[in-house]
């Protein structure tokens, strides 16, 4: 009678391919997870060159066009107002730091000046009066004081024979008290003059110094007024091209137009725009 075969699953052929695949698979996943996958490349070893790492600067290149510019730019400004007399030099011209360039006007500066002098060489008069007056004074005091002097002098001696006289009895009380009360007289009368001569040296002294003061203050006055008018002569600030004058004769410039400008050349600086990307 026949039997039914069992088929079997797991045949030897079937568990070496099985197995070969696992081991395949398993070295793929191997070589994914724990392999080297950096990139390789041979080369010689006489090609290779070791250096030292150390710190620098790290330089680049790149090529972008750009403009040569004066290192700096000068302007010129109007200190004082005017009006344009002459242009001494033309746009485009070499200029050297303190070279006029162009001269203004103010007859009002001109009228401030002359009244400003004509105030201050008044004062000065007025001072030198007040030192003549205080000499005066002090010749004058000094003249009385020596008669004074010489009075009370005359006075003391008739005073003291007069004094010998009364206490004999040769004069009368009358006469004797009245050669003390002139002889006193003068005697406090010199003390007077002596205190009138101190407080009247000491008002002018007070109205000398004051005087003084106010010379020398009209003179730092005047002396800036005329400053002003020097900057009525419009100069080169600095040596270099004067690109551009911006003036006509007769023309009225306010403090502080722009009059020009002035490039110095000693160097130079390159102007360019780079792009972002760098």
């Amino acid at each position: 009678m026949d039997r039914i075969i069992e088929k079997k699953k797991w045949t030897t052929k079937k568990i070496v391919w099985i197995s070969v695949g696992s081991i395949f698979v398993f070295l793929i996943l191997y070589n994914l997870i724990w392999g080297d996958h950096t990139s390789k490349f041979n080369v010689q070893k006489e090609r290779i060159s070791i250096e030292e790492v150390k710190e620098d600067y790290f330089q680049d290149y790149i090529t972008q066009t750009g403009t040569v510019e004066p290192i700096s730019t000068i302007f010129l400004d109007a200190i004082e107002g005017g009006r344009v007399e002459e242009l001494v030099i033309e746009e485009g011209t070499m200029v050297q730091k303190d070279d006029v360039i162009l001269r203004l006007s103010n007859t009002n500066l001109h009228l401030d000046i002359m009244n400003r002098e004509a105030n201050l060489a008044e004062q000065m008069n007025n001072l030198r009066n007040t030192r003549l007056s205080m000499e005066q004074n002090k010749l004058s005091l000094k003249r009385q004081l020596l008669d004074l002097d010489y009075q009370i002098s005359i006075q003391k001696r008739d005073f003291e024979n007069s004094k010998e006289l009364f206490e004999k009895g040769y004069i009368s009380d009358k006469d004797f008290e009245e050669i003390k009360d002139r002889h006193d007289y003068l005697v406090e009368t010199r003390e007077l003059v002596i205190e009138n001569q101190k407080a009247d040296s000491l008002f002018r002294e007070i109205q000398v110094a004051q005087l003084e003061n106010s010379v020398d203050q009209m003179e730092m006055n005047l002396e800036f007024v005329r400053q002003k008018l020097e900057n009525l002569n419009v100069k080169a600030p600095v040596s270099g091209l004067l690109v551009s004058v911006n003036a006509e004769i007769g023309e009225a410039i306010g403090t502080g137009q722009r009059l020009g400008q002035i490039h110095v050349l000693d160097e130079f600086k390159i102007r360019l725009e780079i792009d972002e990307h760098y």
